[in-house]
């Protein structure tokens, strides 16, 4: 039977410091996204073999038989509050130094490693591809085992062996697996067949593809081989996650980037498949998010980051919590906050100046620049960077205090983009006002926003 999502929110595979070395803690984590009204939950990155060994960074495993416990939580936790679990397998390929396994790296062609080890990783023989499918799917059928609703094929950030072998970039083979697109794509083509059969039609497949590396010629464009693969494999999954390579071009911030800025790269997907499409974008308005699925650009609202802020986004936005024009009339006309600074403020003050960072109490009025805007986080990196420590409850206490009177803004510009001093934000917090213990969210649709619907992935 096929799965069906309750509704359009879906929370994209993403890294959580915490994978198979604390289970417990990466099982509440993913079933508070359940709770919090995301249709679809998925893990990290799960490594399917110790070649693919990517310590010290925490991911998920499923090495063997003994990783099934950490995900049979996961997915009991999500499954609770009616949510699907979505798991993201990869052999890293030249991506890892193998730092606990002590494996030799493998890649479509002989490689200096991607990582901070000076390592060597080696071409792949037919032995080896042979072993990799054997892996992807004895991983794929543990993963059903363990309860997951959606197994994914990760070919993206640079990071997959899947992604080594499609690029030109890495793959220099003379057989029949490199040279032409064709024979590149030929170990994803299979790896996709074993994948379907190993888990059959009671999980979804899906694949999360870079399609631009925006590198221009030297990387996988959305004009070129981005868009050739999808459409040489358009009806094959049952779902395409689609965004940017690598990382510092998928993950791009308020600052510089604009909610939706993706969008570019990835409206074409639907026009050369008929499968459900998910997409990020740091979306964080509802407005933003009902616009892209009329416009016929997604179906699924992917986030990372913003289920990070906020786990609880999607059942604010379906609850109707929203800022009232007389909360927007305060937020934006409340009177200028005072420059009383408590004494851990001051102190931090001082001591910054004399490093040579001002990193002081300003203005509402003052604009903040780049390089001296304080936030808490900053608080916690110099508390820390002090004592070895992070502060204290009082310390932290105090920190909030001073940010009441106008001192930061504690809440993170991710769930406001917009968030600048003395300007009202959708959260129905200003620069010139403390901050709410939870936020709002505003959505201004004509109609109810097309976020609730179910979403069946066809088999």
């Amino acid at each position: 039977m096929a799965p069906s999502a309750r509704n359009r929110f879906y929370q994209v595979p993403h890294c959580s410091g915490m994978g198979y070395r604390y289970p417990n803690a990466e099982a509440h984590l993913r079933g508070m996204k359940a709770e919090g009204g995301w249709a679809v939950v998925s893990t990290q990155e799960a490594e399917i073999h110790p070649t693919s060994d990517l310590t010290p960074a925490n991911e998920a495993r499923l090495w063997d038989d003994g990783d099934l416990p950490a995900l049979n939580a996961v997915t009991e936790r999500i499954h609770a509050h009616g949510s699907l679990a979505a798991i993201q397998l990869v052999h890293n390929g030249l991506h890892v130094a193998n730092r606990f396994s002590r494996m030799i790296p493998l890649a479509p062609s002989h490689a200096i490693s991607d990582s901070l080890d000076p390592v060597q990783a080696r071409a792949m023989d037919k032995t080896d591809i042979a072993d990799m499918r054997g892996w992807y799917r004895r991983a794929a059928l543990r993963a059903k085992r363990a309860g997951f609703d959606i197994v994914y094929l990760y070919a993206g950030h640079d990071m997959s062996v899947l992604q080594h072998f499609l690029s030109r970039r890495h793959n220099d083979r003379s057989d029949e697996y490199g040279g032409s697109f064709e024979n590149r794509l030929r170990l994803f083509r299979e790896i996709l067949d074993d994948v379907r059969e190993a888990i059959g039609d009671s999980c979804a497949l899906a694949v999360r593809l870079a399609v631009d590396e925006l590198m221009g010629p030297s990387g996988i464009t959305c004009e070129g081989e981005g868009k050739d693969i999808i459409s040489a494999l358009a009806e094959f999954p049952d779902l395409w996650d689609v965004n940017l390579s690598g990382w510092s071009n998928d993950s791009q911030t308020a600052r510089f980037s604009e909610e939706g800025y993706q969008e570019p790269y990835i409206r074409f997907v639907k026009s050369v498949t008929t499968k459900p499409v998910v997409g990020v974008g740091r979306y964080t308005s509802p407005d933003s998010m009902v616009r892209v699925v009329k416009q016929g650009i997604v179906d699924f609202i992917g986030a990372a980051r913003p289920s990070i802020a906020d786990p609880y986004l999607p059942k604010k936005i379906e609850e109707g919590r929203t800022m009232t024009s007389a909360n927007a009339s305060a937020a934006t006309s409340a009177p200028p906050a005072t420059t009383r600074m408590c004494r851990c403020a001051a102190h931090r003050t001082r001591r910054s100046a004399r490093n040579g960072v001002r990193a002081g109490i300003r203005k509402p009025s003052q604009s903040p620049s780049l390089p001296n805007l304080p936030s808490s986080s900053v608080a916690v990196r110099q508390v820390s960077k002090r004592h070895g420590r992070l502060p204290s409850a009082a310390s932290m206490s105090c920190w909030r205090k001073a940010a009441a009177n106008g001192a930061v803004a504690l809440r993170a510009s991710v769930a406001c983009p917009a968030f600048r001093p003395g300007a009202a934000c959708a959260t129905g917090v200003s620069a010139n006002s403390a901050p709410a213990s939870t936020p709002d969210f505003t959505c201004t649709a004509a109609s109810p926003p097309p976020m609730c619907c179910n979403m069946v992935f066809p088999m």
